[in-house]
């Protein structure tokens, strides 16, 4: 099943209040767009991607594969 997630959503699992000023601008200068034709529909794939992007890890599978768990330690500077 697809999931998505409503503005609200996003801005909470960012820790903030709502989609406040302060949210929109985090998103943006990200690059967090909306689903196409979705105005406050967002895919958790693409955000995470663009996280990725933000903190220089290029989320690629490389030919030999990349497990999720080393992904994740990268993300969190964890050896």
């Amino acid at each position: 099943m697809i999931q998505m997630m409503t503005g609200d959503q996003l801005a909470a699992s960012f820790l903030y209040s709502g989609q406040n000023a302060a949210f929109h601008d985090f998103r943006k200068r990200l690059g967090i767009q909306p689903v196409p034709g979705r105005r406050d529909c967002y895919d958790p794939i693409a955000v995470r991607e663009k996280l990725n992007q933000a903190q220089g890890i290029n989320s690629a599978v490389p030919a030999g594969g990349r497990d999720v768990l080393e992904m994740s330690r990268k993300r969190r500077n964890v050896s």
